[in-house]
């Protein structure tokens, strides 16, 4: 208890300027957790969020490539998966009313593709695909940049790569039959839909893939088909966005470094104004070791003011990353409405619809670096300066 007692003393001192210090401290550490707790949060929400919708219309959880393999075959892997027979092959679209023309890609979808909640969660078909036909669905984005009409009639010249250049094997017509919107721009601007069927009869030759949404672990799920076929080929979703799953990571970790340096040079602030403490306690010290108090003791006083400091500045900062974090929408809206009053012009941030997702784990890892930092820092420095003789420190005691 005599412990404690002293560590708080220290640490919040009736004296002004070691108060104010430690304030600044505890205000320092607690602003640094909050600020990473708001950006993780955003980031993590806007990640998982390009992700999902990625999974959902793009790669899909896994895509499945096999001779032998079946539905049933997949489904009996995972009761809970969901199964479709899917394709896709690359065209030219030129539109015959304006003649504006661009690459892009006819993929067959079915009606239980169209239908499922994963699939309809992140693309919103505006129109019945029942009453599609053999016409496609085209996106807003290439409505917009292609200046199509519903109902125009589309020229689609069907590609594929051969050993040394692409090889035109036909042209045919189809009309605008749908408009589609998706939260993914590259999909949204590189795909244009059409009804499996229809796009069988058209090209009979466009090979045939599954489409396979599942909770279980992709990897054991992927081992599983090769169990059933060795000869498969599946591609797991982390493969397909490999580029921008990496990129991804890569960017938390750029953002993890540059909080941690900010949190490294506010230890090291710690450490030294600890230093300081413990020489200008060095008499105090020394009288405490005279009447039994131990080094080691001594040395807990120091060490235990700073871990108050720094646990302090934690739980603050968590608690206001957390009302933070729950309040972001308001909190942007605030700043919107500031820089209308500054710049009478407003931004995108109250139009983006913000997810955030407070990574637990990562709060927790960041606290308990703060804090073994912190001991680590504090402890080497207690035992530089303290462990000098009792009658040293009183003699140098000025009269």
């Amino acid at each position: 208890m005599f412990i404690v007692k002293t560590a708080f003393r220290y640490a919040f001192s009736k004296t002004g300027s070691r108060r104010r210090t430690a304030i600044m401290q505890i205000l320092g550490i607690a602003i640094g957790i909050t600020a990473l707790m708001i950006v993780s949060a955003v980031m993590n929400g806007l990640q998982t969020s390009q992700l999902m919708h990625l999974r959902n219309i793009e790669s899909y959880d896994l895509t499945v490539v096999s001779d032998i393999i079946t539905i049933e075959d997949l489904k009996s892997i995972d009761n809970s998966c969901s199964v479709h027979e899917t394709c896709e092959t690359a065209v030219l679209i030129v539109d015959k009313n304006n003649g504006k023309s661009t690459t892009a890609r006819v993929r067959g979808v079915s009606f239980s593709l169209v239908t499922d909640p994963r699939f309809s969660d992140s693309l919103i078909y505006y129109t019945d695909f029942e009453e599609l036909g053999s016409s496609v669905a085209v996106s807003f984005n290439l409505l917009n940049s292609m200046n199509i009409r519903t109902e125009d009639e589309l020229e689609i010249t069907f590609l594929r790569p051969g050993k040394t250049a692409t090889i035109v094997p036909f042209t045919t017509n189809s009309s605008v039959g749908g408009v589609y919107g998706s939260y993914s721009t590259t999909y949204s601007n590189s795909t244009v839909l059409m009804s499996i069927d229809a796009l069988l009869e058209i090209n009979p030759n466009t090979k045939l893939f599954y489409a396979v949404y599942t909770e279980m672990n992709t990897a054991s799920f992927a081992e599983a088909i090769y169990a059933l076929d060795p000869e498969a080929k599946v591609v797991t979703w982390q493969e397909y966005n490999k580029a921008l799953y990496s990129a991804l990571t890569l960017e938390k970790a750029v953002m993890y470094i540059f909080m941690g340096f900010m949190f490294l040079i506010l230890v090291v602030n710690l450490r030294n104004t600890t230093r300081r403490l413990i020489k200008t306690k060095q008499t105090e010290g020394a009288m405490l070791r005279a009447l039994g108090c131990t080094t080691s003791n001594l040395s807990l006083i120091f060490l235990l003011h700073a871990v108050i400091i720094c646990l302090l500045g934690e739980v603050i900062g968590v608690s206001l990353g957390y009302l933070a974090v729950n309040n972001i929408q308001n909190i942007l809206y605030l700043v919107d409405r500031l820089i209308y009053i500054f710049t009478s012009q407003t931004s995108i941030l109250t139009a983006i619809p913000f997810c955030a997702v407070i990574g637990i784990k990562e709060i927790l890892l960041i606290c308990s670096g703060v804090l073994l930092l912190t001991i680590i820092l504090i402890y080497s420095a207690c035992r530089k300066t303290i462990n000098k003789e009792i009658m040293e420190v009183i003699a140098n005691v000025p009269d």
